[in-house]
């Protein structure tokens, strides 16, 4: 492995299990949506569960009448934004948005918009504790959010562990797919957004069977 490279970056991390953390209130689920509103039931879910505000920001093959006829025929309450109609400049460009802006590695998905969105509305609606979640990520227990919610108090974000696919840029599928270690990191796709913490205590980590979140 190149010193470029490395295999695992979960020294990095602390971990912990759902059972040995005290959980709390989440003030809003934000899913960056592009896929139809069917993709939307496993955040409506959640929503409905902890009586949080429900925040979707559509485009592509999502659209505002469809995520909310969806939310609404499950008995939640949502906000959709169609992202396509907003300003460009709504959100403040920052200087790395300039490196591959004009080369052939520019990616055409408006996720990274969304979230700079969510975060903006975050702030403006005074929201303490968020969770992005992505329309292709599913929850086999939606309770573990109030658990990612109770970590927010010690650390600034929270990654809920995926036990799925990798995910993962494409170099690491192909290191993998060469025979090569290669782990993951958290990301965005269910990630849980606090302010920033005035103690933090150094990363731990357990070994309990059970649900568990990344720190960072």
């Amino acid at each position: 492995m190149n010193p470029r490279q490395h295999e695992s970056h979960q020294d990095l991390l602390a971990h912990f299990d759902t059972e040995d953390v005290s959980g709390a209130a989440m003030d809003a689920i934000i899913v960056p949506t592009a896929r139809p509103a069917p993709y939307l039931r496993q955040a409506i879910a959640a929503a409905k569960e902890h009586d949080a505000f429900l925040l979707f920001l559509c485009s592509k093959l999502s659209t505002i009448s469809g995520a909310i006829l969806e939310a609404k025929s499950a008995g939640v309450g949502a906000l959709a934004i169609d992202t396509d109609l907003l300003n460009p400049g709504l959100v403040p460009e920052f200087a790395t948005d300039q490196v591959v802006r004009f080369t052939r590695f520019r990616r055409q998905t408006d996720t990274s918009f969304k979230r700079n969105l969510g975060l903006l509305i975050a702030v403006l609606a005074g929201w303490k504790r968020i969770l992005f979640l992505d329309d292709d990520i599913e929850l086999p227990n939606p309770a573990d959010l109030g658990v990612a919610a109770g970590l927010l108090g010690e650390y600034p974000v929270v990654g809920l562990a995926n036990a799925g696919m990798p995910d993962n840029s494409v170099v690491c599928h192909a290191i993998r797919d060469a025979g090569r270690k290669q782990d993951t990191f958290i990301g965005g796709g269910a990630l849980a957004v606090g302010k920033r913490p005035s103690v933090r205590s150094s990363p731990t980590s357990t070994t309990k069977t059970g649900s568990s979140f990344w720190t960072a």
